[in-house]
């Protein structure tokens, strides 16, 4: 666990997995929120890179995923100054599902990431999931059934499937 630069209590989380002859890095963050915190986000962003780049070293055998709750969305301008900080990795919704599919994780933007870089592994499908209610909160007041929904999330999942056939 490493804790990030921060106004919210934030940390980034990298698991190490050893599979084989491949090296799996597994990292996570919630990253600030609020559309005003872009240069907080960058810090973050930068300090998570430069863990996966220790810990990567000169290796070739290692597979990163990079997922969380990026707190800015895909088609925001954003995005672009974001993703110039993760070089190197692909962002896995546009790569399996074509730039036209938004993917919407949060009220009609994708917050949601599931960043991958690899050599030897490779991405064969992603959904979203957690779309549906888990149970039903109590009747209080004048409440529409559907606003009585009760999510895992107040987000919705990413699920994805590789292939490890040539590790």
């Amino acid at each position: 666990m490493y804790p990030l630069p921060t106004r919210k209590g934030r940390q980034f989380l990298l698991a190490k997995i050893q599979l084989r002859n491949e090296r799996f890095l597994v990292g996570t963050a919630h990253l600030e929120s609020l559309r005003n915190s872009q240069d907080l986000r960058s810090q973050q962003l930068q300090l998570c890179q430069s863990i996966f780049d220790r810990h990567i070293g000169d290796s070739l055998n290692v597979t990163g995923f990079f997922m969380g709750d990026f707190n800015f969305g895909a088609h925001w301008r954003e995005n672009t100054i974001q993703m110039n900080i993760l070089q190197g990795w692909t962002d896995l919704w546009p790569e399996l599902k074509g730039p036209d599919d938004r993917g919407i994780t949060h009220t009609n933007v994708r917050f949601d990431r599931m960043m991958f870089r690899s050599s030897h592994v490779r991405p064969t499908k992603i959904r979203i999931i957690g779309k549906k209610p888990i149970a039903e909160a109590p009747p209080s007041g004048n409440q529409l059934a559907s606003e009585r929904d009760v999510f895992i999330s107040d987000h919705f999942g990413l699920k994805a499937n590789f292939d490890l056939s040539f590790i």
